[in-house]
């Protein structure tokens, strides 16, 4: 893992990404302190990286389910429209 300031990462972003590609991952610092992180992902890992890291995304998902008995089938249509609906009524 290696760590670099914004301004290195600037004049050097293509480096830092296939670095974080690669597996290494990446920590940006500002000031000395570490603020951000380039960490490699694939289609299969963003999923899980969205649901891990969005604390909105994941009430939206959970909210979802609500009114819903525990074992009754729900359509993924009826998740998505129900989630679409969610973000319009919060923009």
């Amino acid at each position: 893992m290696k760590f670099t300031s914004v301004r290195e990462l600037k004049a050097r972003a293509s480096e830092y990404i296939r670095e974080a590609k690669a597996g290494g991952g990446v920590v940006i610092v500002s000031h000395g302190k570490p603020t951000a992180a380039l960490i490699p992902l694939t289609e299969d890992s963003l999923e899980d990286f969205l649901f891990e890291t969005s604390p909105r995304l994941k009430a939206m998902i959970e909210d979802s389910f609500s009114g819903h008995k525990p074992g009754e089938r729900v359509s993924v249509e009826s998740m998505i429209g129900k989630t679409r609906r969610e973000l319009k009524r919060n923009k």
